[in-house]
This record gives structure tokens, C-alpha cells and sequence, in this order.
């Protein structure tokens, strides 16, 4: 098997699981928060990140609900084993980010770590 096969046949294991990667993630997160130590911190600095956090949260939804609100039909779909697009989005959001629900979810996730307030997560 040559190292373009491998790549393919990991790359298409990685898409046909992509939804569950965001599970492991949040259970990597527990331990972060379950053991932190938040009493060098001041309440200002807690809050701060707090709100910091949600923004990022927040944002990284808005632009999910965007991104699946003004979609064209044909342009995406909930596939697992496949592409199953009849063209190419570039239109709205897509014209500007190629990928804009995984910019949402990235922005979500870094909310999240944010708000373990451990720079290692």
C-alpha cells in the first residue's frame, strides 16, 4: 500500500467519524476543570474569561445556525461515507471561508478551553 493510499484510507476514517471526535474532546475536558485550581485567580479575571468564553461559544453557534440557514439545497448534506454534493458551494458564508461549520466548531471548542483556564488544554 503506498503512503497516498494510507492517506486517503485515513483521511476517509476521519470524515466517516468526525461527529464523534467532539465527544472525546468534551470528556478530555473534564479532568481539566474537575482539578483545576481557580484560587491564585481573582473573581475580575474569572469573569472576564467566563464572558470571553461564552462570546466564543456563542459566535461559533451563530455562525453554525448562518452557515445551515442559507445553505443551497444540493450544495451539502449529512453524509457519512460519501460527498454527496452536485456543486460546490460559493455563495454567502462559503465565498469567504471554505469551511464555515467547522470554523463554528473550532470557535465553540476554543470557547471551551478557554474556560478550563489551563493553558495546556
Amino acid at each position: 500500500m503506498s503512503l497516498i493510499d494510507l492517506f486517503h484510507k485515513q483521511g476517509d476514517y476521519c470524515f466517516k467519524y468526525r461527529g464523534q471526535l467532539p465527544i472525546l474532546l468534551f470528556l478530555l475536558v473534564i479532568p481539566f476543570i474537575s482539578f483545576a485550581d481557580y484560587s491564585c485567580l481573582s473573581k475580575a479575571l474569572i469573569n472576564n474569561y467566563t464572558l470571553l468564553a461564552i462570546f466564543f461559544c456563542l459566535l461559533g453557534l451563530l455562525i453554525r445556525f448562518y452557515t445551515i440557514a442559507t445553505t443551497s439545497k444540493g450544495t451539502s448534506g449529512r453524509n457519512r461515507s460519501h460527498q454527496i454534493a452536485d456543486t460546490l458551494n460559493t455563495k454567502g458564508i462559503y465565498s469567504i471561508v471554505r469551511n464555515p461549520l467547522y470554523l463554528g466548531n473550532f470557535l465553540i471548542w476554543f470557547g471551551i478551553s478557554i474556560s478550563t483556564f489551563n493553558i495546556y488544554f
